[in-house]
């Protein structure tokens, strides 16, 4: 399992950038890693990354608190 990290420039996000961005890091960590499964996390007040992560496959997990915000683990079979 690989953990990945992903982020935007805020003032690129709601403007349709989502999947491409998201599909990127995805193919690069395949390509140049090879992993069975990805893991993220994601805080959970962040719907629009959330849905995205969703739309292609990933899979709430577990939660847990970091200070006072909730961050949701999400995984993902490849």
């Amino acid at each position: 399992m690989w953990d990945i990290g992903l982020g935007m420039k805020p003032e690129l996000t709601g403007q349709g950038f989502g999947q491409a961005f998201l599909k990127w890091g995805i193919d690069f960590a395949l390509q140049h890693y090879s992993p069975s499964q990805l893991r993220l996390s994601v805080a959970a007040f962040n719907q629009r990354a959330i849905r995205q992560y969703s739309k292609v496959g990933f899979r709430e997990v577990g939660s847990f608190q970091n200070k006072d915000v909730l961050f949701l683990v999400m995984t993902m079979e490849v």
